[in-house]
């Protein structure tokens, strides 16, 4: 590739043009719309997961390089980019931590509507990659019981930490954090269908943060309206953008594909694929995103150390889930091709949102085991005896 690379981009990686602009010039287009006659000139191709990058896609262009900025990879053809020796980066894990706090928040508005204790309750975690790792950490630090299920990295390792499926469904949630895999050994598409939430513990949590096809919305709609739910968090739906208006209303907590949204986690991921085609050019080249990052809404929270809610407060505070929710909520009255233009919108023009670690909680007296807790949590904890 030349020295001045031609690149072209989603709209939605944040900074992208900040970060690229010193590698070439910078073209931003909305993903969900990049085609062929968009690249004819174009050495990258940066997207998100809204681009399905395929033969359709490349055929007859000059892309030499794609990127996507997202944790998951199942929108890229990667066989078709290794046969035709097209270099690739990706951002595995980048969101990791951004959707394990979305789980946290889930579980702390879960525990608050059940009056359940979540140091009594226990997670089954099933997908055990970056993200399942993330959760499990959070998840301990909450004090739960912990269950994780994960047959591929089971068979390919000599852990004792992996449960059949089996056990994890007697657990008080179970929340999925799989890859979307047709077909192979380890099948997930639908993998949560009526015999899954059959074999559910009565009056147990659900949480899908993966994505929409590994759940049958159907089967789950049906165990919703039969009661034996005690809660339902979905971040992702089949037949995105337009989720099903049913299953939204059944829905405890409905967001529209933004678990991973902090924007620490996506601007994470711009500079892990910077830093991949920079590798791949051979080019030397440092990209700090830290000065560009907006201050939190809160940096600084006070709780006493007697203050049995104190760690549901910090939560809250520093992620407010339920605004996300009202605001696809509010949606469900428009029309499907209405509902899916808004769901992209409030994707795009997602608000700031910091990890917990851009929070300072200062606790008002001595608590060792409060202060472990949030810092197991990612908050940054000061002491104020």
């Amino acid at each position: 590739m030349g020295s001045t690379l031609r690149i072209v981009a989603d709209e939605n990686i944040p900074l992208v043009a900040e970060a690229f602009r010193d590698l070439g010039e910078v073209h931003v287009l909305p993903g969900r719309t990049v085609s062929p006659a968009d690249l004819t000139e174009a050495d990258v191709l940066l997207v998100r997961s809204v681009t399905q990058v395929n033969a359709a896609l490349l055929s007859d262009t000059p892309v030499r390089f794609v990127g996507t900025a997202t944790s998951g990879t199942d929108h890229i053809d990667t066989s078709l980019l290794e046969s035709r020796n097209i270099g690739f980066g990706h951002a595995m894990g980048c969101n990791a931590v951004s959707v394990a706090e979305y789980v946290t928040t889930a579980l702390v508005e879960w525990a608050t509507k059940c009056g359940r204790d979540l140091q009594t309750c226990s997670l089954g975690i099933v997908g055990f990659g970056h993200v399942g790792q993330a959760v499990s950490i959070q998840a301990r630090a909450l004090g739960m019981d912990v269950l994780v299920n994960d047959p591929p990295r089971e068979r390919g390792t000599a852990e004792l930490i992996y449960r059949p499926l089996e056990d994890l469904l007697e657990c008080d949630v179970v929340t999925l954090h799989v890859p979307l895999l047709r077909t192979g050994l380890d099948p997930t598409f639908h993998l949560a269908n009526d015999f899954f939430f059959a074999s559910l513990k009565d009056g147990a949590c659900f949480i899908n943060t993966s994505r929409g096809e590994v759940v049958d919305s159907e089967a789950l709609k049906s165990a919703l309206r039969a009661g034996r739910l005690s809660g339902c968090m979905l971040d992702v739906w089949e037949d995105e953008p337009c989720p099903d208006a049913d299953l939204v209303a059944l829905a405890d907590v409905a967001t529209p594909h933004i678990a991973g949204y902090a924007l620490d986690g996506k601007v994470r991921g711009t500079q892990m694929i910077h830093d991949a085609l920079c590798r791949y050019c051979d080019r030397l080249h440092h990209w700090d995103p830290a000065p560009l990052l907006p201050s939190p809404v809160k940096s600084r929270l006070y709780v006493a150390s007697n203050d049995a809610q104190a760690v549901a407060g910090c939560v809250r505070a520093a992620y407010d889930i339920m605004t996300d929710d009202r605001r696809l909520r509010g949606t469900m009255t428009l029309s499907p091709d209405e509902r899916g233009i808004e769901f992209d919108r409030q994707r795009r023009e997602y608000p700031a949102r910091r990890e917990f670690n851009a929070l300072t909680v200062e606790i008002v007296g001595k608590d060792a085991m409060l202060s472990k807790r949030l810092e197991g949590l990612g908050f940054r904890v000061a002491m104020n005896p």
